[in-house]
Order: C-alpha cells, then sequence, then structure tokens
C-alpha cells in the first residue's frame, strides 16, 4: 500500500481539517475505486488542474441527491436510491415536502464513475455545488489520520 502525506490549505474543510494540517493518504482504495461516502480525499481541482484540493465524497455513483446552491445556506440532502423505490410504496408528503426543488436546489443523479464532493465547512467551500459531479479518476488519494499537528491527531 502507498503512504502520502498531504499538506492541507484553505478552511473549506474546517473543523475536520484546518489549514496547516497535514494528513497521511493512501492511494489502493482509489486505484480499486473503493471510494465510499463519507471518505475524506485529495483530487485535482476540476477547475484549476495544477491545484489539489480536500473533501468529503459526499455522493458517488448512481446516488440521488438534491443539491443545494453554492452561496446558499442551505445544505445538500443525500437520497438513497433503494428508498425511494423500496417495497414500491410512493413517497409520503412529508417525504416529498423534504425535497420539494426550490430556486435554491437542484435534482441530481450521480452519473457512472464520478462522485459529488463537498467541503465541511459548506459556506466557505468550492465543491461540487459549483462545478458539478467530478469524474472518479481525478482522486488521488483517501486520507486515513491528521498526523499534524501532532496534539490534534485523528483518524479519519
Amino acid at each position: 500500500m502507498s503512504f502520502d502525506f498531504v499538506f492541507c490549505s484553505g478552511p473549506s474543510m474546517e473543523p475536520t481539517i484546518y489549514s496547516g494540517d497535514i494528513l497521511l493518504t493512501e492511494k489502493l482504495s482509489c486505484r480499486r475505486n473503493r471510494i465510499d461516502r463519507g471518505d475524506v480525499i485529495t483530487a485535482i481541482a476540476p477547475t484549476h488542474p495544477s491545484k489539489i484540493i480536500c473533501k468529503r465524497v459526499f455522493a458517488v455513483s448512481g446516488d440521488r441527491i438534491v443539491a443545494g446552491m453554492p452561496g446558499n445556506a442551505n445544505d445538500s440532502i443525500s437520497i438513497n436510491v433503494s428508498a425511494i423505490t423500496a417495497d414500491g410504496t410512493p413517497l409520503s408528503a412529508s417525504d416529498r415536502e423534504r425535497i420539494e426543488l426550490t430556486k435554491s436546489r437542484r435534482k441530481i443523479i450521480i452519473p457512472r464513475g464520478h462522485v459529488w464532493l463537498e467541503g465541511d465547512n459548506k459556506e466557505n467551500s468550492a465543491d461540487s455545488r459549483y462545478y458539478g459531479a467530478i469524474p472518479q479518476g481525478l482522486i488521488k488519494s483517501r486520507a486515513v489520520a491528521r498526523v499534524w499537528p501532532p496534539s490534534e491527531f485523528k483518524i479519519l
């Protein structure tokens, strides 16, 4: 297994990861396409290919989400596909209301071979709400632990 250390900059993952933190990352999960919802990953920035970003995987191929728009306090909502179609029962009125699209949200199905990334600091993160789902091929590594500063060591 190949491990790397990655220096993080920017506030998009606060409070999980702060600017100046160093992460221990592994590449095997990316090579085997074993990236899951909730994983913290590093990837080539889709809008600036010379930069590396650090974000959380919010949704994977086939997931349905109602995405919050950038600059809006609305969070994205994950809608488990099997929960929508489980046993063929229609969504309840409260579920329909919860996922009702407004001008500040949009319904998205994550395409095959793509992931939806969001920063933990929703109000200060340029992420998939701006640039959409990204190809899994842009993912470089999966974060295993925050190792710097030592007093803030944390398994991710």
